[in-house]
């Protein structure tokens, strides 16, 4: 007798685990019942609507929060984040483990829900979601053999160009892991054999390519000019004031009639960037964001960097350990009803002012969050902090680990893994400020490397030890 019922086909699996994985990224979003916020999130939500771009925003990311305005729900955003991440996740648990990724998709992420900042970010209205993901994908494209469906390439090359135009940093990130791939296949040619670790570097060079076009096409939507990157001075000078630095190149070159605006405030400066950047003070008193006060404030970092070489280097290297190491779960995620703590919002409304103006039907909702009336972080993070960090060692063991076992996939995840993460640290650190949440973003995916990649040597070693060919056939030096 025929069977009543057919095998349920493999896409359909695929999608299955894709969309339940989704949902377990949206669970912290779900239980506070609403998307989760952030300082930078107010002028996200405006974008699509206003088309302007406040400083230090990337338009890009209007992509995604676009379909908020196109569906009427900042949820649309939610999912959609969570259903990118999910299927890149799907893509390099297939790539590392062919096969398995339906039937491992759903636990490992569950596992991520509960263990790691992921689902905080995949749930806030934020480009933070794609850092890590833009990760995991370049090492797939550089080090994972052929034979992947061509529609799948071509998604995951999709993705991965949204993923790094959505924020300049992203870029910056990608830009380095491709010159990365590039000396890993230089030396190779170098020593005139064709070395196990290559990398495949025309998919990653055409992802960051495809994403520098992208951002450089929507910040030209929105504000009409051509560019990559807004000006950072004001953002340099913010981290050179914090660091006593901007004092003292003032100290050095105002009694000498140089023409600052800020030498009359050099005796005034607040002890930290935000300070200087965010609240009243001495910034606004000389003009604030203006193209003016842009100009000296390249001016001063540009004279403090030729006067105080040695004190930028050795400040750069200290805030990027710093930041290395900042790797709490919820950074800001905190009450946004105003600007300032000891504001009411009647008289000076932040987040309700934004959503009032864009969402009206959404403010019932995000009177009731979570987030407005305080998420104790602490315990969550008593647990995830020292987790990120062994995840920190464990990538470093999975590389040696793979180097000697010659395996391309694993050894070339890691340290496409290790450079990131230590390039994510430079690039948030020492350019900008050590943040928790610029490093929370990228450091959970040590731990899915380690543990998709302890898996497959595994699963390999244990084919090769019952005498059979390696199942995964990608650990041989022969592998192109």
């Amino acid at each position: 007798m025929a069977p009543l019922t057919r095998p349920i086909p493999a896409p359909a699996w695929s999608a299955g685990a894709v969309l339940g994985a989704a949902l377990l990224l949206a669970t912290p979003a779900l239980w506070n019942g609403f998307p989760l916020l952030y300082w930078d999130s107010a002028d996200y939500i405006a974008m699509p609507f206003t088309l302007t771009m406040p400083p230090f925003r990337t338009a890009t990311y209007v992509t995604i929060t676009a379909f908020g305005k196109l569906t009427g729900t900042l949820w649309a955003v939610v999912a959609l984040q969570s259903l990118i991440v999910a299927w890149v996740l799907h893509e390099v648990v297939d790539a590392c483990i062919p096969g398995k990724a339906r039937v491992a998709l759903v636990p490992l992420t569950g596992l991520l829900t509960l263990l790691t900042a992921l689902p905080w970010f995949t749930g806030q209205i934020m480009p933070d979601a794609f850092t890590g993901i833009l990760t995991l994908g370049f090492g797939v494209l550089a080090f994972a053999p052929p034979g992947t469906a061509p529609a799948r390439q071509i998604a995951l090359i999709a993705a991965l160009t949204v993923a790094t135009a959505v924020h300049t940093s992203h870029i910056a990130l990608g830009l380095g892991l491709v010159m990365v791939f590039l000396a890993l296949s230089g030396a190779a040619r170098l020593r005139g054999t064709r070395s196990w670790l290559t990398a495949r570097v025309a998919r990653p060079a055409l992802v960051v390519a495809l994403g520098t076009a992208l951002a450089t096409g929507a910040n030209w939507w929105v504000t009409g000019h051509t560019f990559i990157n807004q000006p950072t001075g004001n953002l340099l000078l913010a981290r050179l004031v914090q660091d006593g630095i901007a004092k003292k190149y003032l100290d050095a070159v105002c009694p000498t009639g140089t023409l600052l605006r800020l030498c009359p405030y050099r005796d005034h400066l607040p002890d930290s960037a935000n300070a200087f950047l965010w609240l009243p003070g001495p910034f606004y008193d000389i003009g604030g964001w203006t193209p003016e006060v842009q100009a000296e404030s390249n001016r001063i970092v540009a004279g403090s960097l030729a006067m105080f070489p040695g004190e930028h280097l050795k400040n750069a290297a200290a805030l990027a350990l710093a930041q290395l190491f900042e790797v709490k779960t919820g950074d800001g995620v905190i009450r946004l009803d105003t600007i300032y703590l000891n504001e009411s919002v009647e008289k000076n409304p932040f987040i309700p002012k934004i959503l009032g103006a864009h969402y009206p039907q959404s403010l019932p909702a995000y009177w009731q969050s979570r987030q407005r009336t305080t998420i104790d972080f602490e315990p969550l993070n008593r647990i995830q902090v020292p987790l990120v960090l062994a995840g920190y060692l464990a990538v470093i063991g999975l590389l040696v680990w793979a180097l000697r076992r010659h395996d391309r996939l694993a050894a070339g995840l890691a340290i496409t893994t290790v450079l990131a993460v230590l390039g994510n640290a430079f690039v948030c650190g020492a350019l900008s400020n050590p943040n928790n949440r610029y490093q929370a973003r990228i450091a959970w995916t040590c731990l899915v490397v380690a543990g998709l990649g302890a898996a497959r040597l595994r699963r390999d070693q244990g084919v090769t030890k019952g005498g059979g060919a390696r199942s995964l056939g990608l650990g041989s030096s022969s592998q192109p």
